[in-house]
């Protein structure tokens, strides 16, 4: 059993996650990495952003188009993150799969949805847990959906993981799982079968790298 450690032992540093393009030949999946300190002001300018655009939600890319009245808003945030990885002040880890070429139904019941969970094994483990987690208290906020579900339920497991891989040496229960829209903070013990299997099979082959890889001030 892996030791607990006080909630509060480490600065925290949030992930804000999100997977595009699932039916498509290439997909991705990443995020921004932030550190508690920052999400505020970070939060802040983005409001700015929208509310000067007259955007009333969130940023939808669904709805933005090469000539949409819109367009300076959504090119004003893309720089913005530029500008925050420029600066040290969050890191931009994304993982690129040739999704077109998996078998995403090996298994009975698992679909692209199921795939695209893995990715994200992938990616808290090997660039999470691998640059934070001996630091920091990791929080992973993912957009909430059937492609994100299952790996919200393997936080113990990708902890463990880290924990015990002396290439990774991260502290002891460094990450908590969170999905946007519901706000929740997953309990141990409750990952299904399915979940549990999934994490036997191969790793999906992928490019990953890492913008401004320096912890996040």
């Amino acid at each position: 059993m892996i030791p607990r450690i006080p909630t509060d032992f480490f600065e925290s540093l949030t992930f804000f996650g999100d997977a595009s393009s699932k039916d498509n030949e290439f997909m991705v999946a990443g995020g921004f990495a932030v550190a508690g300190k920052r999400i505020t002001e970070i939060s802040a300018k983005i409001a700015t952003l929208r509310a000067e655009a007259g955007i009333q939600s969130e940023f939808h890319w669904s709805a933005y188009r090469g000539g949409h009245k819109r367009r300076p808003a959504y090119e004003a945030l893309v720089d913005y993150g530029f500008d925050l990885t420029r600066q040290g002040k969050a890191e931009l880890h994304i993982l690129i799969a040739q999704f077109g070429g998996y078998n995403h139904k090996a298994n009975r019941g698992e679909n692209r949805d199921t795939s695209v969970n893995r990715m994200y094994y992938q990616l808290c483990l090997h660039r999470l847990a691998r640059f934070y987690g001996k630091s920091r208290q990791i929080h992973v906020r993912l957009d909430q959906g059937n492609d994100s579900e299952d790996v919200c339920k393997l936080r113990e497991p990708i902890c463990a993981a880290a924990f015990n891989d002396p290439d990774i040496d991260a502290a002891p229960n460094c990450a908590h799982f969170g999905l946007r829209k519901s706000r929740f903070m997953l309990r141990s013990g409750n990952a299904s079968k399915s979940v549990r299997r999934a994490m036997s099979l191969r790793p999906i082959r992928s490019a990953v790298f890492t913008l401004c890889c320096k912890t996040s001030s």
